[in-house]
């Protein structure tokens, strides 16, 4: 048996429904304007003659007989097309309530819950299967899902092109590309098993999001689980299932938000507006009014609409708190960008169209012009005078809920530009029942100004606002995408509005969700828009982060792929010897590249140990130019400069002189970075205990109670400890796998680090002290930089090899390794050639040498 919704497809496929909304358009066009026409044309007499009979009923002034003779013809045109518009309206109502929706029943058949655009998917399926005399199979499902025109816009979401893609499908499978919806012909509709199994999935799909019908996005993934044909096609375009769950429920919300509000007739549309004359029963605010923006008439007409996402329990405490006696007034408190604001207009949206508590109805939402306010008077006591009429003007109007942003700046700041301590006015009147306040703050200033202040905590109830998680995060911006799209001119693609969430998380920590989010997916969209191009995808994202952290991103490819296949011989290049240093600093290059890296922990933790200038430093410079594309990108921490108790102020901050600390400071200003900690065992062990989480989480947590983000910094601590042990241990030739063990029980031993320390770091590496050819190499490297140099200003030198070997010599030093050799070189070769080039005695564009002789003794 045909199921109704099934039979409902069949007869709209064969009835012109487009041709009807044409002719209901045009009938109605043609029958007002002839009514109009007739009303003109007799308006006249009635201005020429006031007691014409044209002030009687129209109905009692039509003459039959007139309108059989077409003497009234445009009067008679208007009574056949009117009538006849309304009535296609109304088959168009029919055929929207009861024809694509047919009533359901308790005992209903699975496929009676198919929603009309599914219905049409399995009546081309099952006309598909017919033509081939087989079962509907999940192949003829997915083929005629493919070309529907309701799944159009998931093909383009997910980065698909539906023309290709329909052809690939049709191809496979065997179908013909022409389309048989208008073929009137009996067909099986006989589910074969993985059809059966498919459509028990779509009916799970709709009992979990508590739908009524299965929607085509519900049979699109019900098609993944039991497609073998398609699930190998998505993954292999990197769509999961978990994609298309999370693309389902978007489109899911926007079918019912736009299936409401196309609904005029039902009740919560009829009432949206505001009762006439509502506001007569309060009284006028007319100063309040100057020095305040009414939120309220935004929401009162409901064109505009806030859509939240996972703060419904927030608004509730808000109207709970507001709508009972007493000390009423709200107190938000969430970092800024978190969503305060978005907050408060939803709950103002709902005051306004009534669906809010008894209690608040007929309220009106203003937002306080603190910065007007305090602006538009000379003095602070003519301020406070005029804040006191303003809110005088809020208490007599009985109907004010007042909105004071960041609340701190007004109750116990420091005075200074836009602070002002108005709280002993504000006290008397954040008592009254007249009006309450919903004040908004951020977690620091809520402790430091606040809630010290136990006379005004008692006034408000505080509620805490946290920060989205990733998933609700993305719902968000699904709901603020339409308007980015329409504004930029593009559209957004599924992937790349998940690796927008992604990247945001994890490459910029410190702004919370949802702003970040928000502000990347404008930035991005905007960028697109100006390179001319319609489609926002997830490339399109890794380009804008990688513009603004020069932190790589995307597939490998061409020059890059060359450079990280040959790091190791570019790093030594500047590094002399440290085999085992550069190996485990190119691997680490290329895990991070390819995006192996664990996402809780920081970019690379190394320790390196060995004596002073064999290349320690030098090594963390090459990681910061290479992978975040410049030295400037290393941080560097004498941390000998922390070792006492009282240094733990200067490094995370400090509460008692509200100084912010040195470390979380560098690391806020520059997130993408290699943070050097040199002399790291010098540190006083608070300090170092510091970095347990850090090694660990990744995250560090200042005075003031902020967490700073290491996830994208790449922590190279070094020690020069044990650096006389390490030099006996290479003159015995330990092997390396010993040499590292033996260095660690040392360090244990000599309580230089604690074992929990040491457990943390992803590698601890082994520099070893240099030898002389070593120490001769690292000459010709510096000479050979110095030859670059003067390069550039087309002076050509050429070092010999007697220079490389007294500068080597002398260059040495059995202490700092290869450390002043840059300086015996600044002193003794760069003076010479710049008193030549200042005597005319080098001529560009010539080679020439310095002898040993010719050197500064």
């Amino acid at each position: 048996m045909t199921p109704k919704i099934i039979s409902s497809v069949k007869f709209l496929n064969q009835f012109p429904t487009k041709l009807l909304k044409i002719w209901r358009v045009l009938f109605l066009i043609i029958g007002f304007g002839n009514l109009a026409i007739w009303g003109i044309s007799h308006g006249l007499e009635v201005i020429i003659n006031p007691n014409s009979a044209y002030y009687l009923p129209i109905l009692n002034k039509i003459d039959l007989t007139k309108l059989l003779n077409f003497e009234d013809l445009f009067l008679g045109l208007a009574y056949i097309f009117i009538p006849l518009g309304f009535s296609l309206a109304f088959f168009e109502i029919f055929i929207a309530l009861y024809l694509k929706e047919p009533k359901l029943k308790g005992d209903s058949e699975p496929l009676e819950y198919l929603d009309f655009d599914t219905a049409q998917v399995f009546y081309k399926a099952a006309l598909m299967s017919a033509e081939k005399n087989l079962s509907i199979s999940t192949n003829a499902l997915f083929a005629a899902l493919v070309g529907h025109s309701a799944a159009r816009a998931l093909w383009q979401r997910l980065e698909i092109y539906p023309p290709t893609l329909e052809k690939q499908v049709l191809e496979a499978f065997g179908f013909s590309q022409t389309s048989t919806l208008l073929k009137s012909s009996d067909v099986n509709w006989q589910l074969d098993e993985q059809a059966q199994k498919c459509i028990e999935i779509c009916q799970k799909l709709r009992e979990e999001h508590k739908s009524e019908r299965i929607l085509v996005t519900d049979l699109l993934i019900a098609l993944f689980d039991t497609n073998e044909v398609l699930r190998k096609m998505f993954l292999e375009m990197n769509i999961d299932r978990d994609d298309l769950v999370d693309l389902g429920l978007w489109f899911e919300a926007n079918l019912g938000y736009l299936k409401k509000h196309r609904r005029f007739w039902e009740l919560e549309n009829l009432l949206r507006s505001s009762p006439i004359g509502v506001d007569w029963v309060y009284g006028y605010t007319p100063l309040l009014d100057r020095f305040a923006t009414d939120v309220s008439k935004y929401f009162e007409t409901g064109k505009k609409e806030v859509r939240l996402i996972s703060r419904q329990e927030i608004i509730n405490q808000i109207e709970i708190t507001l709508s009972r006696s007493g000390d009423n007034n709200v107190l938000l408190v969430g970092e800024p960008g978190i969503g305060k604001h978005t907050i408060v207009y939803g709950f103002t949206d709902l005051v306004a169209k009534g669906k809010a508590l008894p209690a608040l109805k007929y309220k009106r939402v203003l937002e306080l012009n603190m910065a007007l306010l305090t602006s538009s008077s000379p003095t602070t006591q003519e301020m406070e005078a005029t804040l006191i009429r303003v809110l005088k003007d809020a208490e007599h109007a009985g109907n004010i809920i007042l909105i004071i942003d960041d609340i701190h700046n007004f109750v116990g700041a420091a005075q200074g530009v836009g602070k002002i301590d108005i709280s002993e006015v504000l006290k008397p009147y954040l008592g009254s029942s007249r009006f309450q306040v919903i004040a908004l703050t951020d977690s620091q200033n809520f402790h430091k100004y606040i809630e010290p202040r136990v006379d005004l905590m008692r006034l408000f109830e505080k509620i805490d606002i946290q920060e989205p998680n990733k998933v609700q995060t993305t719902q968000i911006l699904q709901t603020v995408l339409p308007a980015i799209e329409r504004q930029q001119g593009v559209f957004v693609t599924h992937q790349a509005l998940k690796n927008i969430v992604d990247k945001a998380d994890f490459f910029i920590p410190n702004v919370p969700f949802p702003e970040k989010a928000i502000d990347l997916l404008t930035e991005v969209a905007s960028s697109v828009a100006k390179q001319g191009k319609s489609f926002v995808l997830a490339e399109d994202v890794n380009k804008t982060i990688t513009q603004k952290t020069h932190v790589p991103l995307g597939e490998v490819s061409g020059s890059e792929k060359e450079k990280i296949d040959n790091l190791e011989k570019l790093m030594h290049e500047d590094i002399v010897n440290q085999e085992l240093a550069v190996k485990r600093v190119a691997e680490t290059m290329l895990r991070l590249r390819v995006g192996l890296m664990k996402r809780d922990k920081p970019a690379g933790v190394f320790l390196f140990v060995g004596p002073t200038g064999v290349g320690k430093t030098l090594t963390a410079k090459i990681l910061a130019k290479v992978y975040f594309g410049s030295e400037d990108k290393m941080i560097r921490f004498d941390m000998s400069e922390f070792q006492e108790s009282e240094s733990m102020d200067r490094f995370i901050g400090s509460l008692r002189t509200q100084e912010p600390g040195q470390f979380v400071n560098k690391l806020r200003e520059s997130p993408f970075s290699v943070v050097l900690l040199d002399e790291f065992e010098k540190a006083h062990p608070n300090i170092l205990n510091l970095f347990l989480p850090v090694f660990d989480e990744a995250r560090m947590t200042d005075a003031f109670g902020k967490t700073v983000s290491l996830k994208q910094n790449i922590i190279i601590a070094t020690s020069n400890a044990g650096s006389e042990f390490i030099r006996q241990l290479v003159t015995q030739n330990t092997d390396t796998a010993q040499e590292k063990e033996l260095i660690l029980d040392y360090i244990l031993k000599n309580h230089l680090f604690t074992p929990e320390l040491l457990n943390r770091f992803d590698e601890i590496i082994v520099f070893h002290p240099l030898t002389r050819e070593q120490i001769k190499e690292v000459a010709k490297i510096l000479l050979k930089k110095l030859s670059e140099r003067l390069k550039e200003q087309s002076y050509l030198f050429a070092p010999n090899e007697k220079l490389i070997d007294y500068i080597s010599e002398i260059g040495f030093d059995p202490q700092f390794g290869a450390r002043p050799m840059q300086r015996v070189i600044q002193n003794t070769v760069e003076v010479i050639i710049a008193r030549k080039i200042l005597d005319k005695q080098i001529q560009r564009g010539e080679e020439f040498t310095i002898s040993v002789e010719e050197l500064p003794k």
